[in-house]
């Protein structure tokens, strides 16, 4: 399957609703877009909103009506490193690589 299949399956899964951390991702930003046109999921990317929409841009993408949370200005922070933390567990991430990772 396809990155972007398995983010379409994904989005249905969460209920119309899809949060991407790999903003630095071409992959990520392009299955945004798409995701965003089809109108498949609410879309909410973490990083920083000057890169992300930058990366837009150079892709020549659109990602209007996109949620964008930069982790490092967000009060929920330490739950979205926790929430990393917990569903790559499996593959040893410990929190203080979830906090590098963004």
């Amino acid at each position: 399957m396809s990155f972007l299949g398995q983010v379409r399956k994904k989005a249905l899964q969460a209920h119309r609703r899809i949060v991407l951390p790999e903003t630095n991702d071409e992959r990520v930003i392009r299955a945004a877009s798409q995701i965003l046109k089809e109108g498949l999921a609410q879309v909410i990317l973490v990083g920083n909103q000057e890169a992300i929409m930058h990366s837009a841009k150079a892709y020549e993408v659109s990602l209007s009506g996109a949620k964008i949370v930069d982790p490092y200005n967000f009060e929920r922070f330490n739950d979205y490193v926790n929430k990393l933390v917990e569903l790559r567990a499996k593959k040893g991430m410990t929190p203080e690589e979830a906090k590098k990772y963004y």
